[in-house]
């Protein structure tokens, strides 16, 4: 059975509960947020996209299987260039283990 209350609040009540929601907010830790398009990722944002770990990411750059850009010391990816190279990775004939 549902009940209902009606509660009546003063300003200063008001205020109390406005401010525990506010500081509440505060303290969750959003969600990772992908950029998407033609802007450039970061390592993280690519890592988030891929869904893999920044020493996954790192050995893909350093094998040549996925292409990245340096910008001073900073490297960035592109996501359609990162994306169209999982899709030749994946469609590659596997080797074979012998």
């Amino acid at each position: 059975m549902n009940q209902t209350a009606l509660v009546v609040l003063d300003e200063a009540g008001l205020e109390a509960i406005v401010q525990r929601v506010l500081n509440a907010n505060k303290s969750v830790t959003p969600e990772p947020q992908v950029k998407t398009g033609k802007a450039l990722l970061t390592v993280e944002d690519a890592c988030a996209l891929l869904s893999v770990s920044r020493v996954t990411l790192h050995g893909w750059k350093k094998s040549g299987r996925l292409p990245y850009h340096r910008i001073g010391h900073r490297v960035y990816f592109k996501e359609e260039e990162i994306m169209g190279a999982m899709r030749t990775y994946h469609s590659q004939p596997r080797r074979s283990q012998h």
